[in-house]
């Protein structure tokens, strides 16, 4: 994967991560630790660059990606993609927003991960779900 993609996601994640409360009762609820990350997307995110022109959307693979760093910013350790279990994607995501990754880890973080993506756009006061995933880490 490009540097320049990993270099960005970087920069964009506001700070570590940190325990939470699954936003939703029913994807979360009763199967462990949730921590949650949180990444500014901004325009110049590369991610936005050339899909689509004119009209950006976050790409599923960055959003796979982004989930991904959240484990591995919760471990604080690498980690590498076995298997996209089950992915569903429910709305875009656009520049200028906040894109909160919840991430609920399996037992001693190896195997299949669980994660809730949740977007706030620039100026808006609540944020909707974009993405359910189950990914399995090694």
């Amino acid at each position: 994967m490009s540097g320049r993609i990993w270099n960005d996601i970087a920069r964009a994640r506001q700070g570590g991560p940190e325990a939470a409360w699954p936003p939703s009762a029913d994807y979360l609820k009763g199967r462990g630790t949730v921590s949650r990350c949180a990444y500014q997307l901004t325009p110049g995110f590369s991610p936005f660059q050339g899909h689509f022109e004119g009209r950006p959307v976050l790409p599923a693979l960055a959003q796979v990606l982004l989930a991904k760093d959240a484990a591995q910013a919760a471990l604080g350790r690498e980690l590498r993609i076995e298997a996209v279990v089950q992915a569903k994607f429910l709305a875009l995501v656009k520049p200028d927003s906040l894109l909160t990754v919840y991430a609920q880890a399996p037992e001693g973080g190896h195997g299949e991960w669980r994660f809730q993506l949740r977007n706030r756009p620039l100026g808006a006061q609540l944020e909707n779900d974009v993405a359910f995933m189950r990914l399995k880490l090694v």
